[in-house]
């Protein structure tokens, strides 16, 4: 087995999870709201706030709500769907990739489980609905990206919002919307965000287009469940397998030194 199949392949197919970083936020507060029940405030969400006001307004109400939302886009190789729950005490993410196959993460503090389907992993696993477990550190190392829903937040309330301009007022599924332009989604891409026009500026959808790891990813997600999300669960012991352990059988000793490596650069 060459040694690009391991966690150089892992690191591969993380670029199919390119939208953890529209899908990410911060969940901890109990605080809900449902958009479209939402009491209206005299001015709206609006009021006479400027596109950057508004868009930190947004920045700053999201960084503490749990959430859920659900993505779809495309990179160069296929079609991405992607559902995210941000709960106060983790978050479970499924990404199916239309080519590579499926790859569901949960985290609960500093414990990652995650399970995989097609050519995510370079073996089959026995069970194929094992979860298998490491550390938050380790499981980044490897596939590169954050699996705890917490990475690279288009909800980040330290952004540059200087450049958002406020668009035409819409509707998302029948709610009345504001359109945020020019919104930055993350360090590498902006994109158009749809809020609460009443009530608080919850976000409804957001479309846009940024770069992972060299793919340029085009996004669609929609937020729903603010302040509703239950805490979350770990998988029963007795389906759960230790992620080294279920690597070890198959990994040359090439490919356990670029691990180790990995490993080594994300502790220092």
């Amino acid at each position: 087995m060459g040694t690009d199949v391991t966690p150089s392949r892992a690191a591969a197919i993380a670029a199919t999870a390119a939208l953890c970083a529209v899908l990410s936020g911060c969940g901890g507060s109990d605080d809900s709201a449902d958009p479209a029940a939402s009491p209206s405030t005299s001015a709206g969400a609006a009021g006479d706030r400027s596109g950057p006001e508004l868009a930190q307004a947004v920045a700053d109400l999201m960084e503490d709500t749990p959430f859920r939302a659900t993505a779809s886009g495309e990179d160069s190789t296929g079609t991405v769907r992607a559902e995210l729950v941000v709960a106060p005490n983790g978050a479970h993410e499924l990404i199916e990739h239309s080519v590579d196959g499926s790859m569901e993460s949960l985290s609960i503090g500093q414990d990652v489980w995650g399970r995989y389907s097609g050519d995510i992993l370079p073996f089959e696993l026995e069970d194929p609905d094992v979860w298998l477990h490491s550390d938050a550190s380790t499981a980044e190392a490897i596939l590169g990206a954050s699996l705890d829903g917490r990475g690279e937040s288009p909800f980040d309330p330290a952004a540059d919002f200087s450049a958002v301009t406020l668009g035409e007022p819409e509707e998302v599924d029948g709610v009345p919307a504001l359109v945020l332009e020019n919104y930055p989604l993350d360090d590498d891409g902006t994109g158009t965000v749809w809020v609460a026009a009443e009530g608080e500026p919850w976000p409804l959808r957001t479309v846009g287009t940024s770069q992972f790891q060299g793919e340029s990813v085009t996004q669609e997600t929609r937020f729903s469940d603010f302040g509703e999300v239950e805490e979350l669960t770990p998988p029963p012991a007795d389906q759960t397998m230790e992620w080294e352990d279920a690597f070890a059988q198959w990994w040359s000793p090439e490919e356990q030194a670029e691990l180790d490596d990995l490993l080594s650069g994300a502790e220092g």
